[in-house]
């Protein structure tokens, strides 16, 4: 069921961020750890979803996640040096299959703050457990819509974007609700609102007439094209 995000463990996992405290999340296999992380990962600034991988794998991801400079010859002790000061959170899916060099590389990085997952529960990090839904917390959790309930429990593509698409069309208030509040700090921003619609419209319809004038008259076509297409779009805004 890799479509089911439990908002009052989200709610806890963002709590815990927000102390920078390591967390834990526990469950069994499609419970919904994986979408958790990478719908973590969509939200929540300067965070990288990490899969199982080798220790030198996992360093040359977060340094590249974190731009830090590194060389892909580099070894491990060199690695763990140049990411051990990354102030990043880190959300690391199936924790149990990382080997121990793995997880000293995790643990070497002290200013890093983890959210993990895995099945056992561990002893080191702030245990949350993620149960099951059984099928009339689905009807309530999805406003009995049949369709998105479907595909709760059978879509198989667990992208960040398709997270964090599946939520909004479940909830689209649940990000701003649970994240402004443990992040006020957080600025999210539209790209294009209507105004900004309207500008771009009224300067591509501006823009035309320059290459109108250049006899470059496909390209004022496709300005007029793009302005007018915006136009529609910001109907339904």
């Amino acid at each position: 069921m890799a479509y089911v995000l439990n908002e009052k463990l989200l709610n806890e996992v963002l709590f815990n961020l927000s102390k920078k405290e390591n967390t834990f999340i526990v469950g069994k296999k499609g419970f919904g750890k994986t979408f958790t992380l990478k719908y973590l990962s969509f939200i929540v600034p300067n965070s990288f979803f990490i899969p199982c991988t080798s220790p030198k794998q996992l360093l040359l991801l977060i340094c590249s996640k974190a731009n830090v400079c590194f060389k892909k010859s580099d070894s491990v002790s060199d690695l763990i040096q140049k990411a051990k000061n990354i102030d990043s959170i880190l959300l690391i899916d199936d924790f149990d299959c990382f080997s121990k060099p793995a997880k000293k590389a995790i643990d070497s990085m002290k200013k890093a703050c983890v959210v993990a997952s895995g099945k056992n529960f561990k002893s080191e990090f702030l245990n949350l457990e993620l149960k099951a839904f059984n099928d009339s917390e689905l009807k309530i959790f999805f406003n009995n819509d049949s369709k998105l309930i479907f595909f709760a429990k059978n879509y198989s593509d667990c992208s960040a974007k398709s997270c964090k698409r599946i939520m909004d069309l479940k909830n689209k208030d649940l990000l701003n609700d649970n994240f402004n509040h443990y992040f006020p700090a957080s600025k999210k921003f539209t790209v294009l609102n209507k105004n900004s619609v309207a500008s771009v419209s009224n300067l591509l319809l501006m823009l035309r007439y320059v290459f109108y004038s250049k006899k470059e008259f496909s390209k004022g076509y496709a300005m007029s094209l793009i302005a007018y297409a915006l136009r529609f779009v910001k109907i339904f805004f």
